[in-house]
């Protein structure tokens, strides 16, 4: 009987270890960074599938138990992981035959900060006109979330930009293939422009940001959660920073919030 039991535990820890865990990320992740989680799963003796899906899926799947874990869209402001957003643009003009290449624009000086009044068509002859100015603000999926999309509308109100310059991009490829033709602008994360080799901006206003969330599903919860090296390791993978972004991401930024804010008075 005893002998039973033992074998009858074995083999119950080893169905659960060679059932697939399926974990939820939004589709512009770093593949690399993806491929490092399903790696440290199986050294731990978990197998993880990944799964890319838009933010309503993930949140689905959980629910439903085809997910173990995800990354869940929430407002910047209330979540424990943060990506900065800004603009992807079509990198500086190349001679024919050339293409950009990733490793020089990563080897950049820090940008400086966009802000959506600076987008505003100018007018009169002459006039000095911004970088991105009258091109098309392209959202991925990723950010087309009823909260984050009212956010951008009403940023862009604010700053008198045309309604229809901020528009649903279609396909990544297709985002991609506009944005590098310059005919767009692509919202995205700096890590996503610049494994695709496009020139890449911040946004000055951390409410555009996105927010994440680490999440398990209720089967998982009554154990530990989330692990903690699988928190780490997403992180990674989709380009976020924890709590306290907002002093590095000034940092980053050159320290241009500060002067700006003494410009304005």
């Amino acid at each position: 009987m005893l002998d039973r039991a033992r074998r009858l535990r074995h083999v119950a820890r080893s169905a659960r270890q060679s059932a697939v865990q399926a974990v939820g990320v939004p589709a512009d992740c770093d593949p690399a960074a993806l491929a490092r989680v399903i790696r440290a799963g199986a050294e731990r003796g978990t197998t993880l599938g990944v799964r890319e899906l838009p933010p309503d899926e993930r949140v689905a799947g959980l629910a439903d138990g085809s997910l173990a874990y995800a990354l869940v869209r929430v407002p910047p402001e209330h979540a424990a992981l943060r990506v900065p957003l800004g603009l992807a643009s079509a990198p500086p003009h190349m001679p024919d035959g050339m293409s950009p290449d990733p490793a020089v624009a990563r080897r950049r000086p820090a940008p400086r900060p966009v802000h959506l009044e600076d987008l505003r068509p100018r007018r009169g002859r002459g006039a000095p006109r911004g970088q991105h100015a009258s091109v098309p603000i392209l959202t991925m999926a990723e950010d087309q979330v009823p909260y984050a999309q009212d956010r951008l509308r009403r940023a862009a109100a604010r700053a008198g930009l045309p309604e229809a310059l901020v528009r649903p991009a279609g396909p990544v490829a297709t985002a991609l293939a506009e944005t590098l033709a310059g005919r767009g602008t692509l919202l995205c994360a700096e890590p996503f422009a610049r494994r695709h080799g496009a020139s890449w901006a911040p946004l000055g206003d951390g409410s555009l940001h996105r927010g994440y969330d680490a999440s398990a599903a209720p089967r998982q919860r009554e154990g530990e959660g989330v692990p903690g090296w699988l928190v780490a390791l997403l992180v990674a993978a989709v380009g976020a920073v924890r709590a306290g972004w907002a002093t590095a991401a000034s940092d980053a930024a050159g320290g241009q919030a500060p002067s700006r804010l003494a410009a304005r008075g």
